[in-house]
């Protein structure tokens, strides 16, 4: 089987032509040596240096090259601001003499700085320090706008850190330092400063402290988690049902389930929602123990702390009979919370990450029943239910199920198109 996304070779030859080669009243991204040479150059011209993280594949980053990097007006500004740098993280077959010499530097900055998502634009100082960042738009003013805050010591993280490290607390401050430390990517620097921004307020409770909690809560001892805890619904009225539920299973799994269940394991977080697990899993994990210390600390959660938590570990172990016995079995048990979404994504876990087509037909039956929730059938749902058919062996009924999962997408869908001419084909 084949992910569904793709990219043709004449795609990746434009794309690093396009950024390293901007049209010529656009930004003028330097090639330099290394990033040794660009900290010194920004030193030396006492600048900052803008970023601009790409990779091949990236669309956005294409659009954002075609439609906001390449024009006179953005190029007018940064050009005379900035030390201009655009770094492509991925590789490719026609990368050229120059984008190789950088494949070092360009590794060590995605790591150093947690480069995870693309495209993505910092601002860095001659010390290698990140002190602003701002996201994709389309729109040049605002693009424009944005990156003028870099230029404001005063707005810069690298300042407002320091001026927190001299006992800064008061709630303006704090609320402009959080907001800062998003491009800084320090995801626990982040909850600490929300930490102290929640113990100044009176009322938990407002939309603004919610929408804090619910995003930056990652420990049984953050602020948050005690409203998590004992008022779900107060942060589910903003985040969706269930939405509490999942965040306490994710944060004891972290602290009391993770040690037990992986050889030295730790979490590694590449940003909000995005976050892997490291360590060699336990082949001989004591669940009667876990179940025992959870329903004691946690009785009101146990059960989905211990559902997600065997999941997670039976994927991590490719233990996909009991993967599917735990599926069946919640379905049987908890038939109203089983809706479309739980069904989907399991179905698709199965689908794109088992190897051992036996267990295709089992994820079918959750599809199907996913299937069967929506008159007419959602566009994701067929195309899981397609993949797992043509898994299976029903090639003729995945064709089938694949064109209506491009009907209902609105007759166009070049994802689906593509996977359709491969399972013609037999080559899906």
């Amino acid at each position: 089987m084949k992910y569904i996304f793709a990219i043709c070779l004449s795609f990746y030859s434009w794309y690093g032509h396009a950024q390293q080669d901007p049209a010529k009243n656009g930004i003028n991204f330097l090639k330099l040596d290394s990033w040794q040479a660009a900290t010194t150059r920004a030193e030396n011209e006492n600048k900052l240096i803008f970023i601009d993280f790409y990779t091949t594949w990236c669309i956005p980053c294409r659009e954002m090259a075609e439609k906001v990097l390449s024009k006179s007006e953005v190029g007018e500004f940064f050009n005379a601001n900035f030390i201009n740098l655009s770094i492509q993280l991925d590789t490719a077959k026609t990368d050229n003499t120059y984008i190789k010499k950088w494949y070092k530097d360009a590794n060590f900055l995605k790591s150093t700085f947690r480069i995870n998502s693309f495209p993505t634009y910092l601002f860095v100082n001659s010390k290698g320090e990140i002190v602003h960042s701002i996201e994709t738009n389309f729109d040049k003013k605002i693009f424009i706008e944005r990156a003028k805050a870099a230029l404001n010591p005063e707005t810069q993280n690298v300042f407002l850190q320091r001026e927190y490290n001299k006992g800064k607390r008061d709630t303006a401050f704090l609320s402009l330092l959080i907001k800062s430390s998003q491009s800084s990517r320090d995801y626990d620097l982040i909850t600490k400063y929300t930490n102290d921004y929640l113990l100044s307020q009176s009322d938990l409770f407002t939309k603004e402290n919610l929408i804090r909690i619910g995003r930056t809560t990652s420990h049984s001892a953050d602020v948050g988690f005690a409203v998590l805890l004992k008022h779900p619904e107060k942060v589910d009225s903003l985040f969706g049902k269930g939405y509490s539920k999942r965040q306490i299973s994710l944060i004891v799994f972290d602290e009391e389930i993770l040690p037990i269940v992986r050889i030295n394991g730790k979490k590694k977080v590449y940003g909000p929602l995005m976050y892997g697990y490291e360590g060699e899993p336990n082949k001989n994990v004591d669940w009667r123990s876990i179940t025992q210390n959870i329903e004691r600390k946690y009785p009101d959660f146990a059960n989905s702390i211990l559902f997600d938590a065997k999941l997670n570990h039976y994927r991590a172990t490719n233990n996909w009979g009991d993967y599917c016995n735990e599926i069946d079995n919640y379905i049987a048990k908890n038939r109203n919370e089983a809706d479309i979404q739980f069904l989907n994504r399991h179905a698709n876990t199965i689908l794109m990450v088992c190897e051992d087509k036996k267990y295709m037909p089992r994820a079918l039956l959750w599809s199907k029943q996913a299937i069967d929730m929506h008159n007419p059938p959602q566009p994701n749902v067929l195309y899981n239910y397609s993949g797992l058919l043509y898994n299976s062996g029903k090639k003729s009924l995945a064709i089938t199920t694949m064109k209506e999962a491009i009907k209902q997408s609105g007759g166009k869908n070049p994802d689906y198109e593509k996977a359709l001419k491969e399972m013609e084909s037999g080559d899906w």
